[in-house]
């Protein structure tokens, strides 16, 4: 009888266990599909978290920039508040860190202006694509990016 009872433990904790942790990965986890190529990878694990940090892919919400609606968009964080912002002849530093040459135009025609600041303010971030035709912080039409409209990390995972 007392073997009967320790099995049974031993199936309701797993039983509970695995439903704790589906519930957990369903409720702060989610799949990925990039639609462009503006990253290196296709497929994302996207983890819920305000526990972001220089370096991440981070999933973005929300972000004002004209055409981009409800869009969640995955970019890589290269600056975060404090950090020195330089453009030197149709290139961008964040941190004496090269982040690219600077476009004049959109694929579409559309002008395209660098970003006019010099340090990063409080509660935002730099993103950057990893395509060098990426709309991204580097420009005034997309901005820096509001920390509060960054959902969480980003894995890439192919």
């Amino acid at each position: 009888m007392l073997c009967h009872r320790a099995n049974l433990f031993k199936i309701v904790f797993t039983i509970l266990l695995g439903t704790g942790i589906f519930v957990c990965l369903t409720l702060n986890t989610a799949l990925l599909v990039a639609r462009s190529n503006s990253m290196p990878y296709r497929y994302f694990l996207l983890y819920k978290t305000t526990h972001i940090h220089k370096g991440d892919y981070v999933a973005i919400i929300n972000h004002p920039a004209p055409g981009i609606g409800d869009k969640l968009l995955t970019k890589k964080l290269v600056g975060v508040a404090g950090d020195e912002l330089c453009v030197h002849e149709q290139t961008l530093w964040v941190n004496e860190e090269w982040q690219g040459l600077l476009k004049k135009a959109r694929s579409n025609g559309e002008p395209l202006t660098p970003l006019s600041i010099s340090e990063i303010p409080e509660g935002f971030g730099f993103v950057a694509g990893a395509h060098a035709h990426s709309l991204d912080s580097r420009y005034q039409e997309f901005g820096l990016v509001s920390m509060q409209n960054i959902v969480g990390k980003v894995y890439p995972l192919w």
